[in-house]
């Protein structure tokens, strides 16, 4: 996919979402503390109830890592033939 140099903000990706579903769409900000504390309750809770969780200790480190930006001028310099064609902002109605 094509990206936007520097990434996205929670921000940015509201404002495309708005424009995607054409209703208003809000950053709610969760605390870290709170966040990491469902999902530790969310994994203990699938290994008594016997579910795979969403939510865990580990996808939320993910999700909180700093810079999830990434840099696909390798694989552009890999296969010269390809280039990004699609935008996040022609499909994001579609993903959702």
């Amino acid at each position: 996919m094509m990206g936007c140099r520097g990434g996205y903000s929670y921000q940015s990706l509201a404002i495309l979402a708005q424009q995607a579903w054409k209703r208003p769409v809000h950053c709610i900000p969760i605390p870290d503390l709170l966040i990491q504390g469902i999902a530790i309750s969310n994994l203990w809770l699938a290994r008594l109830l016997h579910y795979s969780p969403m939510l865990t200790p580990g996808k939320v480190n993910e999700l909180q890592h700093s810079d999830w930006v990434c840099d696909n001028a390798p694989l552009i310099r890999a296969l010269p033939a390809w280039q990004p064609s699609i935008r996040l902002q022609d499909v994001l109605s579609e993903v959702i």
